[in-house]
């Protein structure tokens, strides 16, 4: 049971690591003004960005006026909100891609006249983000590679260096969306772990079909693919205790029609069935072991038994026997774990 909780809370980090955006504060509030339309496209510094362009300097004059009033008038309450004085990087860069030359004083300036009193740091948060969000884009073929608790460490390590304990109020809606989607997640594999009575087939299609609600967006699924599906789906009781009933290559058989099912291909499969064969002859092997085990126990004790043991290892892994007395020896014994097939 925990390994399957773990597993649905590491699909909300691979989804929240590998798109970008989702790592990134989010407000509702909303970017006053037309020039709030022109936000989205490149960072401004790549090589995307429009040369510069004389800008007419009354027009800008006039529009800065404009937006400095609808920012105190929008923001006039909140802005003292750390959360909320980031959101204003997506100002910063819209005026930026709009008049390149003169886009980051004119953010300058209306800020000074928006927000006298806070300008300092409301300037100071923003460039805070801006830093934040270019390490985030340098740093991401690293961070798709950790795992979840090093990806966290990561992540929250940079942000408390930026925002010390602003960072929790920064990223609060982003922890609020992962835990709400961890909970949509674990109430429906709770429920496909009890529906004994539904077939292999329809807790795949039920498994698909909360994943895809919960993680709807055509990025986001895209990286829940096949195996972690399957990750999750032979984890079930529901799932085992039916495949547990099934003779050997009956068994092997429907495991490879669920992996297609779920989206692998022909070859993939057929990889992983190698994979099965490997494992079942391992798990043979090992609950051979296990109740050789047993009787040895039964018959002898103290060193004799200790002597026993190690030579039914040698015996039954050879290579691997130190490895295994090392494992025993703390009190792990891998061949009294739950088989899964299609997992382990």
């Amino acid at each position: 049971m925990k390994t399957r909780f773990f597993l649905v809370a590491a699909l909300a980090v691979l989804v929240t690591v590998s798109l970008l955006v989702l790592l990134l504060p989010t407000f509702d509030a909303t970017i006053p003004g037309d020039v709030a339309l022109k936000a989205d496209g490149p960072r401004p510094g790549t090589s995307n960005d429009q040369p510069a362009s004389d800008y007419p300097a009354d027009a800008a004059t006039q529009e800065n006026r404009r937006l400095a009033s609808e920012l105190a008038n929008t923001y006039g309450d909140t802005i003292s909100d750390i959360a909320v004085q980031v959101t204003l990087l997506k100002l910063r860069e819209a005026l930026l891609r709009k008049d390149p030359q003169n886009g980051l004083a004119r953010f300058n300036e209306i800020i000074r006249t928006a927000f006298p009193n806070l300008a300092a740091e409301i300037l100071q948060s923003v460039e805070l983000m801006a830093t934040y969000r270019d390490w985030l884009f340098e740093v991401q073929p690293e961070l798709v590679a950790l795992d979840q608790l090093q990806q966290d460490a990561m992540l929250w390590t940079r942000r408390r260096e930026l925002f010390g304990d602003g960072a929790e109020r920064i990223w609060t809606a982003e922890r609020e969306e992962t835990a709400k989607k961890q909970r949509q997640i674990h109430s429906a594999i709770a429920q496909l772990d009890k529906a004994y009575e539904t077939s292999l087939e329809e807790k795949v299609y039920q498994l698909e079909t909360a994943l895809e609600e919960t993680y709807g967006d055509l990025q986001s699924r895209a990286l829940i693919g096949p195996a972690q599906t399957a990750q999750v789906y032979f984890d079930l009781d529901s799932v085992q205790s039916v495949l547990h009933d099934m003779p050997p290559d009956e068994r092997q058989d429907k495991i490879r029609e669920l992996r297609i099912s779920m989206g692998f291909t022909e070859a993939e499969a057929e990889k992983l069935a190698e994979s099965d064969a490997r494992r079942n002859e391992r798990w043979d092997k090992g609950l051979s072991y296990m109740t050789q085990r047993q009787d040895l126990e039964a018959r002898l004790e103290g060193e004799a038994l200790l002597e026993a043991l190690d030579d039914l290892r040698e015996k039954v892994f050879g290579r691997e026997a130190s490895t295994i007395a090392k494992e025993e020896a703390i009190g792990f014994f891998r061949y009294k774990r739950p088989r899964l097939y299609g997992r382990n």
